[in-house]
């Protein structure tokens, strides 16, 4: 057995269709990294080379093969130098050399073996073969190899084993096992027979013989779930800072573009904004690449940083800065506007690449946001530049009222390669392709000159060469097929019968015949082809072999050496090559149905373990950014759901869809998503309804609602939920209908309908106990605190917050516990239990933070600012709703934006600053009006009526805290209703009604007493007392005020020893330091009766309704 620890790669050889004798297709896979691949074309031919045999060496190939074919003793000196050949032969390619160097690398670092396997897959053979000829390419063999060469195997015979060649210490033959020595011969060793066993010393100690061709599996062969898992917490562990935005190396075959590098460093020194424009393919991406490496490592424009964005799969610039800010080691969630970035940036030298930028300005509503962006990074950064790639010009940035335009775009239009360039990159791309006759032919030169030095149309083509056609035959072809080539007007930005029309439709024609190609000669290839295009983000690498099996790597290897794929390094996503994914292969062409049905379910099951793993734990940023990434793959991959599917397959495709799309919807809520998400969402509801019904409709069902739910949409949500409880019920998913009917009771919640949440909630809670689901039966009992809470049975509510917390607590469940801490919190606050509340709050805020947990981050640091508004601290008040607003727009929380904006209008009023408290109030109320969210509506018409008057607009308050009154009356909210009529009062005293304003007080403070709402108690006093000393009834006002210190004096509120210096002066015998005296309060209680009784009596005689409008006098 090979031991444990080695790390295994195997080498895969294809002979090429139609290719010359010893050219082979060559594959490098890592089995450990999950199966990632590089692909290369090798020629192993070892006639004539013996100009690349180390110094010294000599080897007669043919002789050296014919000896291990028929078991006879092979020198050892010739098997260490066919083994370092045969490593010089396959490493020819710079993709493949910086492959097996990272792999060198990544093995070294953790001190492992290596296991290599070459496996080769050869054709049968003919009889016109010369007889005795015997190729190297036909030998099947293992090789184990560490830092110093190989150790071969060939069916299970030991062929050779030497450390390296200018070491002296090579196996000797005494140290063999017997079966393999040959009597009398030190310096070889027999391959007569099969050995036991190699003991191997010294520096090969750690190879331990696998005495078979190729192994039944390898180390990489896993689950779909571990090879997720694996790869998820590989891309997700990238450590912030540039690590996580690497410049890319340029292409191998980036070649002839000095000037334009030249020109795009001297550009740096007057500009900080360069574009890099031209067609598809033309080279964008590797010009850019090589000038950031040029200007941060070799050039003298004082770039101390370089980061690269590739901008495939964003639709939103809120998107972009996120990912920055990752790279920059900030946390993404606590950068939420641009002048955040910009601070995280700083005023240093920093070269930021953006690459593929177009896909931020096809929407002109984005364009505008980017340019923005753009302009606000370069304001608020003096040291920042940027370096774009992109097909279209951003233009000319217009700015918002009152900024400064920076972003000067300078543009540098990336055209054609020289003719000797275009050669070049032809040659270096078919590399051992093309026989030496054919570098020099002028065929070559006509083919090269035919495709007009278009870099990507040139290295497709290369890519064809050597095969079934020469190459006068491949230009003939080329140039054909661009003939029946159709452009879509616009697409690309050229005009129908130029030259770069030509060259456009040459590209396509290359790609056109590669795709040709390997319909004849490798039709798996181009089903993975036809396949990817219903992946525009791509499929990522270590999913290849789940989704299109046995081979897999080498089918991709294989499309990535005709360069008809692409590869995004970071996180290793392989996706169609521009612009390909314009014109895609119908998969009606080249698919069955039943493989068709079969690689979207593949599909779908793969891309849903791909986010799965990131939902528990909670995933990283990275991990939530993967979902966006994904949003493009499912939006298609769902419409591409046949309608009806193969009856065998249904159930399956059912199952596999759901199993992406309900992770996917979880994942896009945390990246503040969720519209987006709920419009793949109802689409994956529609087609999944088309395979049947059960669970996974079900499944798909709730994760809509959810969504709903999170975007304010309770109607839709509440139907989705509803659809869904019947097929969980008739399934017997017991578990799966308690946890809906708690959502449903969320909805009930929300849109005001308290009576049928506590139905929802108390069915689902004896369902969730009866099955031990604690974790369930916390949340109902949490859902059913907040209930009763919102209809201020103080008691019941924190009963069942405690008992919640208890449960979530012993489950080691943090975000529960946080969310019971934070409704308890809540509760405690409004019962004026303030110190108690703000420890609660403060535990719930920490645990948020620590799960990355937003909208119970916001929803805390609002409950938070309150208390601080309440304990007269308004910095700190100000502070937490102004760290929750963004995060509520981040999320798209349209009621807790809302709530932010009246809380911060509060804060502006208390502070004087009334026009933005006015601004505030009105954004707030706009908002709830368009959730039709009463009880917010009434709220912000109460805070609107407080800076009335502040304003001295008696008359104007009074109407808007009347339309507040009505509004709490039909929402039932009786909180509400009894800051209303207090704030009645105040505003008809302040208009100069004192016996309207004295009655509506006396209502107010019955209204209060029977919330048990003290604080409200204790205002509403003061004012009592204020208006009754207006209309001189002096025993009234002297209760009213003894009554508002005792309510003061009870909740420690910071009024209370004012209001005591007051009563000092007018009451002889009044104590302050004292506590509130029972008898004394009971005989203010009476007189205050009275003179209310009185004053309610002439208000009557007078004909006047204490709540109708105020006429002004």
């Amino acid at each position: 057995m090979v031991a444990p620890s080695a790390y295994t790669i195997e080498i895969l050889l294809e002979p090429r269709p139609g290719g010359r004798r010893g050219v082979f297709d060559l594959t490098l896979i890592d089995r450990v990294r999950q199966n990632i691949f590089e692909g290369s074309v090798v020629d192993l031919d070892l006639a004539g080379k013996s100009s690349e045999l180390p110094s010294g060496r000599s080897l007669l190939a043919d002789d050296f093969c014919l000896r291990l074919r028929r078991g006879e003793p092979v020198p050892e000196e010739q098997g260490l130098t066919f083994g370092r050949l045969l490593l010089n032969l396959l490493l020819t390619d710079a993709h493949v050399t910086r492959a097996w160097n990272d792999i060198h690398t990544r093995r070294s670092a953790a001190g492992r073996a290596m296991r290599l396997v070459l496996d080769l897959r050869l054709p049968p053979h003919g009889d016109d073969e010369p007889r005795g000829y015997v190729s190297p390419s036909l030998i099947p063999f293992e090789l184990m190899a560490d830092d110093h060469g190989f150790l071969f195997h060939e069916r299970g015979h030991v062929l050779v084993r030497a450390a390296d060649p200018a070491v002296s210490d090579l196996i000797r033959a005494d140290e063999a096992p017997p079966e393999t020595r040959r009597a009398g011969d030190a310096g070889s060793f027999s391959a007569s027979a099969k050995p036991r066993g190699l003991m191997i010393r010294g520096p090969l100690a750690w190879a331990v013989p696998k005495l078979v061709t190729r192994p039944a599996s390898f180390e990489g062969s896993a689950t779909l779930e571990e090879t997720a898992r694996a790869w998820s917490k590989a891309v997700s562990t990238v450590p912030a800072g540039p690590d996580a935005a690497p410049l890319p190396q340029p292409s191998p075959h980036f070649i002839g573009r000095d000037d334009e590098v030249m020109l795009c460093l001297e550009r740096f020194a007057t500009e900080r904004l360069v574009s890099i424009v031209g067609l598809p393919g033309i080279g964008k991406s590797d010009l850019a690449a090589a000038v950031a490496h040029m200007a941060v490592h070799e050039g003298d424009q004082g770039f101390h940083k370089g980061l690269w964005f590739a901008l495939e799969g964003l639709t939103e610039v809120d998107g972009l800065r996120a990912r920055m800010a990752l790279s920059l080691g900030l946390d993404p969630k606590r950068c939420r506007s641009d002048e955040d970035l910009a601070r995280g940036i700083g005023s240093g030298r920093v070269l930021i690449a953006f690459d593929g930028a177009e896909v931020l300005l096809r929407n002109p509503l984005t364009k505008t946001r980017f340019q923005w962006f753009l302009n606000t990074l370069l304001q608020e950064c003096a040291g920042l530049c940027f370096l774009i790639a992109t097909s279209k010009r951003i233009g000319d940035v217009v700015v918002p009222s009152g900024d400064v335009a920076v972003a000067k775009e300078s543009v540098i239009e990336l055209g054609p390669l020289k003719p000797l360039d275009a050669k070049d990159v032809f040659v270096a791309s078919a590399g051992v392709r093309l026989t030496t006759s054919e570098r020099r032919s002028q065929d070559l030169v006509a083919l090269v000159g035919s495709l007009l030095g278009h870099p990507r149309a040139l290295s497709i083509a290369a890519s064809e060469a050597g095969a079934a056609l020469n190459l006068r035959e491949l230009r003939e072809r080329l140039e054909k097929g661009a003939e029946e080539v159709r452009v879509p007007r616009g697409l690309f930005g050229v005009e129908e019968g130029t030259e770069d029309d030509l060259r456009v439709r040459r590209y396509l024609s290359a790609q056109g015949l590669a795709t040709s190609s390997l319909k004849a000669h490798n039709p798996r290839a181009l089903e993975v082809l036809v396949w990817l295009g219903h992946l525009p983000a791509g499929l990522p690498e270590p999913l290849f072999g789940h989704v299109f099996g046995d081979g897999a790597e080498s089918l991709g290897a294989a499309l990535l050496r005709r360069h008809l794929l692409e590869r995004r390094e970071l996180d290793r996503h392989i996706r169609l090559a521009s612009p390909l994914e314009a014109f895609p292969i119908r998969p009606s062409e080249h698919l069955p149905d039943a493989r068709y049905a079969a690689l979207l379910e593949r599909t779908f099951a793969a891309l849903g373990a791909w986010l799965t793993v990131t939902l528990d734990p909670p995933g990283t940023w990275r991990d939530r950014d993967r979902a966006v990434h994904e949003e493009s793959n499912l939006a298609a991959l769902v419409l591409a759901i046949p309608e009806p599917a193969p009856e065998d397959i249904a159930d399956a495709l059912a199952k596999a869809a759901a199993s992406a799309i309900v992770p996917f919807a979880q994942l896009m809520m945390k990246a503040s998503r969720s519209r987006a998400a709920s419009e793949v969402c109802r689409e994956a509801v529609r087609h999944i309804a088309s395979l049947g019904t059960g669970t996974p409709l079900a499944g798909v069902l709730t994760a809509l609602g959810d969504l709903f739910v999170r975007i304010e949409r309770f109607s839709d949500a509440e139907q989705a939920y509803a659809h869904a409880r019947p097929v969980y019920q008739a399934l017997g998913d017991h578990f799966s209908e308690a946890s809906t009917l708690n959502a449903l009771g969320d909805v009930f919640a929300r849109t005001g309908r308290a009576k049928e949440a506590e139905v929802a909630y108390g069915e689902a809670l004896p369902i969730f106990r009866a099955l031990g689901e604690r974790l369930g039966e916390a949340n109902a009992l949490r859902a059913l605190g907040e209930l009763r809470a919102r209809e201020e049975r103080w008691k019941e509510a924190e009963e069942a917050f405690a008992q919640a917390r208890a449960v979530y607590q012993s489950l080691g469940e943090r975000l529960g516990e946080a969310s019971a801490r934070q409704g308890l919190g809540d509760l405690l606050l409004r019962t004026d239990r303030l110190k108690e509340a703000e420890w609660e709050l403060a535990d719930a805020l920490r645990l948020y933070r620590e799960i990355d947990e937003g909208l119970g981050e916001a929803n805390t640091l609002q409950s938070l600012g309150e208390l601080f508004l309440r304990t007269e601290r308004l910095k700190d008040a100000e502070d937490a709703f102004s760290r929750a607003l963004p995060i509520y727009r981040e999320i798209e929380e349209v009621l807790g934006e809302a709530s932010s904006l009246r809380a911060l209008g509060e804060v502006y009023m208390r502070t004087d600053r009334l026009a933005q408290a006015d601004t505030s109030f009105r954004h707030a109320l706009s908002a709830y009006r368009a959730l039709d969210d009463k009880v917010g509506k009434a709220n912000t018409l109460q805070s609107l009526g407080k800076l009335a008057l502040m304003r001295q607009d008696g008359e104007g308050a009074f109407g808007l805290f009347l339309s507040a009154l009505r509004l709490h009356e039909e929402a039932g909210n009786r909180l509400g209703v009894g800051g209303d009529r207090g704030y009645l009062a105040r505003a008809a005293r302040i208009a100069g009604r004192p016996l309207r304003a004295a009655v509506l007080g006396g209502q107010a403070i019955a209204s209060l007493d029977r919330n048990d709402d003290r604080f409200g108690q204790m205002v509403a006093m003061r004012d009592l007392a204020r208006s009754l000393a207006a209309l001189g009834e002096q025993k009234g006002a002297v209760a009213a005020w003894y009554l508002a210190w005792a309510r003061g004096r009870m909740i420690a509120d910071p009024s209370a020893p004012s209001i005591a210096a007051m009563l000092a002066e007018v009451l002889p015998d009044f104590n302050p330091s004292a506590l509130p005296d029972d008898e004394v309060a009971a005989r203010y209680e009476r007189d205050l009766a009275e003179v209310l009784a009185e004053c309610e009596a002439k208000l009557k005689n007078a004909g006047e309704d204490p709540y109708s409008y105020l006429d002004p006098r």
